[in-house]
């Protein structure tokens, strides 16, 4: 599938037949836009620029499917537009009032909504997920660090509660002696993402933060670092498992998944 840019956004679905009681998955990618940019809030007159708001009048769909979510901020479209043109640069100043919008993620309004206007009877989503961006490039000098921002969400039309770890991994190991990457606590030991469908869930989407430091000077090289899905902790997922009829470890029948790559340019 290609969309902006040639920017990929992986998501993967797992879907149980409801006749056959089998899973089947489907892997899919997207492509999103995201580059460094002007920042938004210019002012005339104590007015935004070309301030539009999120409608979603236009969709018919029944208003509960969200009503579980917060407020979209004021000038939603607007900034999504830019966003979406690479006119925006702070990653941080996406917050939950953000990034639980479907309409965050422009592959919802390409081809999401179809999970509601033309549902299918015969199956019924167990896992998926996606990661916005799916790929970004950082440029760090030696000796200095970053912060960056990534966005993961339940695959539209999944119905479960979703339990998992995220895990970086180096494509060459040897990196791991110039750069070391934390992510922030809760992607580190574990969280779930609520379902998508039929109503979204408050908990369907979160932000991955990750800061990131080049040790020493690696020989003006670029280094990839895979984010990549593991299963909870036992004792966490048992937890879950209790709690939520509806559960799974997002690793069961699909495996362990990269959902996203980040690419450190040290020149």
């Amino acid at each position: 599938m290609e969309l902006c840019k040639n920017r990929k956004l992986f998501a993967l679905l797992a879907a149980v037949l409801l006749i056959a009681g089998a899973f089947a998955v489907l892997f899919i990618k997207q492509g999103e836009t995201e580059k460094n940019g002007n920042n938004f809030m210019q002012e005339n007159s104590g007015k935004i620029i070309g301030c539009i708001d999120l409608n979603r009048q236009s969709y018919n769909l029944a208003q509960a499917v969200f009503e579980s979510l917060p407020s979209p901020p004021k000038c939603f479209a607007s900034i999504m537009q830019l966003r979406n043109r690479g006119e925006f640069s702070d990653d941080f100043f996406f917050t939950k009032e953000f990034f639980l919008q479907p309409e965050f993620y422009p592959v919802f309004l390409q081809n999401g909504m179809e999970y509601w206007t033309s549902p299918t009877a015969t199956h019924w989503g167990a896992i998926g997920f996606g990661c916005f961006p799916y790929e970004k490039t950082i440029k760090i000098k030696p000796g200095s660090a970053a912060k960056t921002r990534l966005f993961l969400h339940a695959g539209f039309g999944v119905r479960t509660f979703q339990g998992m770890r995220i895990v970086p991994e180096f494509e060459n190991s040897e990196d791991a002696e110039f750069v070391k990457i934390t992510l922030d606590r809760e992607s580190e030991e574990g969280f779930l993402l609520g379902p998508a469908f039929p109503k979204f869930d408050s908990g369907w989407a979160k932000a991955i933060d990750a800061e990131i430091g080049v040790l020493k000077n690696p020989a003006k090289k670029t280094i990839k670092i895979f984010l990549k899905t593991k299963s909870p902790e036992e004792k966490q997922a048992l937890e879950w498992q209790k709690k939520y009829a509806n559960y799974y470890n997002a690793t069961d029948f699909v495996g362990e998944k990269i959902i996203s790559s980040i690419t450190i340019s040290t020149e």
